[in-house]
């Protein structure tokens, strides 16, 4: 069986190429067009750059554990040639915390995920990896990311065959800054915009003979 690997921008890209709930484009949809080939959903991933301004941006507080995943307010997956929804997770950073106290330890928060989603194990660490390390760094107070999509179709183990759902039609909604942020009394909440999205991810070359799939 052999491998091949995607990289897709939005289909909604806007003009400016940034997305940013205070700017009113909240939405971020992507479409895997079918195939015959089937989809290695653990291997879908985000990727972007994040820019934090405002006058709280020093001071901006994150969840420890999802960090920068909290960007993503809800995740819908459909079927993109008929529209059928195939799942919805509303106010995802929930489910998100719950997902990682249970299966990820003090190690993994303190180790890659650290790099890719800027998680700690304290509040004030979530802060300095995201606000003070991005205006630090550089001038535009800019971070790259990159993370997976952790959702109970994209987690299963069996690949999604593109041919008999139809490709996928993956749809985004970001989170209201204030909800993302948590400024002291008083301080408005810094605004968080996201360019150069594209999702990436592998494609396991050949058709599924299966005829139903179940996932998590």
């Amino acid at each position: 069986m052999s491998s091949e690997y995607f990289n897709i921008i939005p289909s909604n890209n806007p003009v400016n190429n940034t997305y940013s709930f205070a700017a009113g484009q909240s939405l971020i949809n992507f479409i895997i067009p079918p195939s015959e080939n089937r989809l290695v959903g653990s291997s879908v991933r985000l990727n972007g750059r994040i820019t934090v301004t405002g006058p709280a941006a020093k001071e901006c507080l994150l969840n420890p554990r999802v960090a920068l995943m909290s960007m993503i307010d809800s995740i819908s997956i459909s079927s993109h040639e008929t529209g059928q929804n195939i799942e919805t997770i509303k106010f995802y950073p929930r489910f998100l915390s719950s997902f990682f106290s249970t299966l990820n330890s003090e190690q993994d928060l303190l180790g890659f995920q650290s790099i890719t989603r800027a998680s700690t194990n304290s509040t004030g660490g979530a802060r300095d990896s995201v606000g003070r390390t991005a205006l630090s760094t550089n001038a535009l107070n800019q971070q790259d990311f990159s993370f997976n999509l952790l959702t109970g179709l994209l987690l299963s183990e069996v690949g999604i065959p593109l041919d008999k759902c139809g490709g996928l039609f993956i749809s985004l909604q970001l989170s209201n800054n204030e909800n993302l942020f948590v400024a002291d009394a008083g301080v408005a909440s810094p605004l968080l915009s996201i360019s150069d999205v594209h999702l990436s991810g592998l494609l396991n070359v050949g058709s599924s003979t299966a005829s139903e799939m179940t996932y998590n």
